[in-house]
């Protein structure tokens, strides 16, 4: 599932859920500079900032079975546009 938070665009209630496409290392692991944590954290960020869009991965392994993946993205003005999170569980197919 995914969900999407925009600044100045807030809403009165939990933004609204929907379905994603499953998990794909390369959807994550798409920087030069990648990281694993001992507490289950990870990150997959740029190894410089050039004034262009960009984005910035953070995830964290919550168990053997769920995987949450946080995006802030960033324009080429060096601000913040929307953090998205998903969140990938295994289903009945894998």
């Amino acid at each position: 599932m995914e969900q999407e938070l925009r600044p100045g665009k807030w809403t009165e209630h939990t933004p609204s859920k929907r379905a994603i496409e499953g998990f794909a290392a390369r959807s994550f692991q798409k920087h030069d500079v990648n990281g694993y944590f001992a507490d289950n954290l990870l990150c997959s960020v740029l190894g410089s900032f050039l004034h262009r869009p960009f984005d910035l991965n953070f995830g964290c392994l919550l168990s053997a079975r769920i995987f949450v993946h946080l995006i802030i993205e960033y324009d080429e003005k060096d601000q913040l546009t929307r953090w998205v999170e998903r969140r990938y569980q295994p289903t009945m197919q894998g």
